[in-house]
């Protein structure tokens, strides 16, 4: 409903029954009690106004305005103003200055969409799982179909959990067929991974949360997509297609059921009881959308109406696990991957590398650091897959030796910004890197091939932290030979 409409009633100028009809605008007298009392209902914003907020200073300014202009017009009419069924008369500018502050009035009381300036890398398995299943959407890798259970279904091999994107009930009611979903999950690349560890980072703090806090948060699009792709857009249309695309990203992980646990066994460090790490709901569920002032959207897939802001709810057990010190897993300065551009195959690159060897690492801290566990290039380049010119598609087209072209300039591009060191695999020359040997078959050796790759000056320290956190494991005493059984000889 726009700010100009305005209700409107029919009244008779005389008492005749018989007489015209006249057709007047009018207000709810509701709307005017509401103004009237909304300072006393809402102390904040008087006290956001002192504390030097702009915007309530001037919400404030128009409130007292409007609400001296409305006692002006009632004092016209006496006592008694003109008021029909809990509706009033007044001018016309008046009632629609009423309705726009009462909307900005409104807006102002929404909670607001909360904003951080960094996010980590959330490494947990099932976080892996999910991001491995979104940066491989565009490709098809590791995607089937299940027509049994109406759902997509991916698994990376030797993965502890996979990942469902089922039907809705009410759309298998309908008649839907899965050649929707597959279109969901096709839009969806790497880019989704930074859209998932950024939302994660305002809906799960890593300050722990208590047990039975409410973990929702509302967001705003555009924000979001300020953090997946750092270059500012081009214009208004570029905007609303960023803002379509974060959409469907929120969409594809709010309708995605990862299952699975945990390999290995969490206890608490105070009890030691074990917890549980079973995981079988999506991350988080979609509340309440806003839209844009006189925006309303009846589909909010297209770009033309989409909502700008939304409500985010984290499901109890993901919750559990990132609440918890004990289980939560990640290391810091997700923003310097985000950072770097992916619309360029060596940024595209240097994204996906960065989130390997951020899971390499934090699995790894003490063999890291001690230079004992290299990843190999396979690891690093297949975990994620690129949005742009994945490696198997390099390696088996028609220019393979791109891929260490592409190899070089992606973890250049790491060094720079301080998450890889220079040192290694990193301070080699790309001419070095092309001498590869015998052309034929070098692929494969190439990719599998483990690589000295060494944490930069950012995630040094972190690694070297939870390296000391570690328990120093006593390695087995050796029991002596057993002699071997013989036969006994019968008598």
């Amino acid at each position: 409903m726009s700010e100009d409409y305005m209700p409107t009633i029919l009244i008779r100028e005389s008492d005749s029954p018989e007489g015209p009809w006249t057709e007047i605008a009018v207000t709810p007298i509701e709307h005017i009690r509401e103004l009237v009392t909304f300072t006393d209902r809402n102390p904040e914003l008087a006290e956001a106004a002192k504390a030097g907020d702009a915007q309530a200073r001037r919400l404030l300014a128009r409130l007292s305005k409007t609400t001296e202009r409305i006692r002006d017009e009632l004092e016209q009419f006496g006592p008694a103003p003109q008021a029909v069924h809990h509706f009033v008369a007044l001018e016309p500018e008046l009632m629609r200055r009423i309705a726009a502050l009462k909307k900005a009035l409104i807006a102002w009381t929404q909670p607001k969409p909360l904003k951080a300036d960094s996010y980590p890398i959330q490494t947990g398995q099932e976080v892996d799982a999910l991001s491995r299943a979104a940066s491989d959407g565009r490709t098809n890798r590791n995607w089937k179909r299940d027509d049994q259970c109406s759902a997509l279904v991916h698994y990376a091999p030797g993965h502890s959990h996979y990942v469902q994107v089922p039907l809705m009930p009410e759309e298998v009611s309908d008649g839907a067929a899965i050649d929707a979903l597959e279109r969901l999950v096709r839009d969806m690349d790497a880019d989704c991974v930074f859209a998932i560890l950024y939302v994660w980072r305002l809906l799960l703090p890593p300050i722990p949360l208590p047990p039975n806090q409410y973990a929702s948060v509302w967001i705003d699009l555009d924000d979001v997509a300020s953090r997946v792709w750092p270059r500012r857009p081009k214009n208004a249309q570029e905007r609303r297609e960023r803002r379509k695309r974060v959409y469907d990203y929120l969409l594809f992980v709010a309708r995605t059921r990862v299952v699975g646990r945990r390999s290995g066994v969490y206890r608490d460090k105070d009890t030691g009881k074990e917890l549980s790490t079973s995981v079988g709901t999506p991350l988080w569920a979609i509340g309440r959308l806003e839209w844009l002032d006189g925006a309303f959207a009846l589909d909010p897939i297209s770009p033309e109406s989409l909502p700008v802001r939304m409500e985010l709810v984290c499901t109890d057990e993901w919750k559990r696990l990132a609440a918890n010190p004990n289980t939560c897993q990640y290391l810091p300065y997700g923003e310097l991957l985000g950072g770097i551009p992916g619309d360029r195959v060596t940024g595209a690159w240097a994204r996906v590398i960065g989130l390997a060897l951020a899971n390499h690492w934090r699995r790894n801290p003490r063999e890291t650091l001690a230079g004992m566990r290299w990843p190999t290039r396979r690891e690093l380049l297949q975990r994620f897959t690129p949005k742009l010119a994945p490696s198997h598609e390099v390696m088996e087209g028609p220019h393979p030796m791109r891929a260490i072209t592409y190899w070089h300039g992606a973890l250049q591009e790491l060094c720079n910004r301080g998450f890889l060191a220079r040192e290694g695999e990193a301070a080699r020359k790309i001419a070095e890197m092309k001498n590869v040997g015998s052309r034929y078959g070098w692929q494969d050796k190439w990719l599998d091939e483990h690589v000295d790759l060494r944490p930069g000056p950012k995630e040094r320290p972190h690694l070297e932290q939870l390296a000391s956190a570690m328990p120093m494991l006593r390695p087995r005493e050796l029991s002596p030979a057993k002699r071997p059984r013989t036969a006994r000889k019968k008598p």
